[in-house]
């Protein structure tokens, strides 16, 4: 499949514009869904690249908002791009979503994304939590049955690291996501970069 992701981001006159490129490749959701979670060594290369690109587009001022496995793209060579900034928002500037209205998808939404609080970088770092408990495992650590008991086991449920899928991931993982996955995000990794360290 073939779709274009963020290549490159800058400002001229208050107006923030992205170039793209062309990729070649699928999504990592398509990937997971085969193989059930991916070898250690591979999740461990995927979620680091995505950490990385996540440092990046913190650096240049931006909250994505909405990362998910479907908007990680894996190119031909297997590297991972960022995709789908339809929601982004630059820090700082209304990164509160309108009363009433809750923009991002529930498995991967932060507490208090799901709250409609204000968000940084830091709820990214947790959505990439959620995206590397998949990569290892093949699902996502809080799904209810419907979208707001979803979105309920975020605010309240701790990760299931005692669970079936917790069990899988490598010993060293688990108290890295742990802290990734905190509901204060005063808790969590403070930047991308120290995450993927």
């Amino acid at each position: 499949r073939n779709v274009c992701a963020i290549h490159d981001f800058g400002e001229d006159q208050g107006l923030l514009y992205i170039s793209m490129e062309l990729i070649e490749g699928r999504d990592l959701k398509q990937l997971l869904r085969e193989q059930h979670g991916l070898p250690p060594d591979q999740a461990y290369d995927i979620s680091i690249q995505v950490a990385e690109g996540l440092q990046a587009v913190h650096d240049a001022g931006i909250v994505h908002r909405d990362l998910k496995t479907p908007n990680i793209m894996l190119d031909r060579a297997g590297v991972a791009r960022l995709m789908d900034f339809g929601v982004a928002k630059r820090m700082g500037e209304g990164t509160v979503t309108a009363a009433g209205h809750i923009l991002g998808t529930p498995e991967y939404m932060s507490p208090e994304q799901a709250q409609g609080h204000k968000v940084d970088s830091r709820s990214d770092l947790y959505a990439l939590g959620v995206v590397i408990w998949e990569t290892f495992t093949g699902h996502v650590p809080f799904r209810g049955e419907t979208p707001i008991s979803t979105i309920l086991k975020h605010i309240h449920d701790a990760p299931p690291l005692d669970g079936p899928d917790g069990v899988r991931l490598p010993p060293p993982l688990r108290p890295v996501l742990q802290r990734a996955l905190s509901k204060d995000p005063a808790d969590r990794y403070q930047s991308a970069h120290e995450m993927a360290e």
